[in-house]
């Protein structure tokens, strides 16, 4: 609005202050999406508060839209220490144990 009020308009500045009006209104629109926008279950909802409390509802939201849900066996092996492990794993129910092997 100022620089449409001078007696010659300045259409450069008011392009630049329009842009930085709609760069500034997108943005907070994705902070807004992130922290209130994502639609949990109630039990992602319970998971969340208990555990994923740091993280904003929408980076929550996608850590489990990456994931899967997958039963395992008792006794099945998940990882071994040392050796490079490309999943992350959270234990729903039950519970884990770890073991140790001490080389000789």
């Amino acid at each position: 609005l100022f620089h449409l009020c001078h007696a010659k308009p300045l259409r450069i500045p008011l392009r630049w202050s329009a842009l930085f009006v709609c760069v500034n209104a997108t943005a907070a629109a994705l902070l807004i999406s992130d922290r209130y926008g994502a639609a949990l279950s109630e039990e992602e909802e319970e998971r969340f508060k208990l555990h994923f409390s740091k993280l904003t509802r929408g980076q929550y939201y996608q850590l489990i839209q990456m994931g899967h849900v997958k039963h395992y066996e008792d006794g099945e092996v998940l990882t071994v220490e040392g050796k490079f492990c490309p999943k992350l794993y959270f234990v729903l129910s039950g519970k884990g144990c770890k073991v140790y092997h001490h080389k000789a």
